[in-house]
């Protein structure tokens, strides 16, 4: 299974001291390698800036070591552009920060794009399959179970 995790997730995992929240449940399946993840890089600038603030990037640069990473191609930018457009026309605008993560996702096939923020996604990229941490444990213990 490929997953592209959302900035959220991984703030999630960063600010988790006791390392059992959902993200950090996730973490350890992709240090396991139970879970092949991307990221955007604009996930990563994201999240550098929060490090830079608070003095943590070389706690961030260790856990960027355990993920894949995309860049922004001139098709994912016109896919993201696309995206963005298609939720104006809906009239539920979406950033373009958010428009080019989802064709980043897309475009790395992933099965799932995993965020807290369903809603900045599920109505506005219509190929893309996007669901919580929560959802993302209970999906993977049941084909878990599947595989016994």
């Amino acid at each position: 299974m490929i997953i592209f995790f959302d900035t959220d997730v991984l703030i999630d995992h960063l600010r988790d001291k006791t390392g059992v929240s959902q993200a950090s449940l996730l973490l350890k399946l992709v240090r396991d390698n139970v879970i092949l993840c991307y990221l955007s890089v604009m996930t990563i600038a994201e999240l550098v800036v929060g490090a830079e603030l608070t003095g943590t990037l070389t706690q961030l640069r260790q856990l960027l070591k355990l993920f894949h990473r995309k860049t922004i191609t001139s098709i994912i930018a016109e896919h993201g552009g696309a995206i963005r457009a298609a939720s104006i026309a809906q009239g539920r605008e979406m950033t373009i920060l958010d428009a080019l993560v989802a064709a980043t996702a897309i475009n790395v096939g992933a099965s799932h794009l995993v965020t807290r923020n369903v809603d900045d996604y599920s109505k506005r990229a219509a190929k893309l399959s996007v669901i919580t941490p929560t959802e993302a444990l209970r999906q993977l213990r049941h084909k878990a179970k599947a595989f016994k």
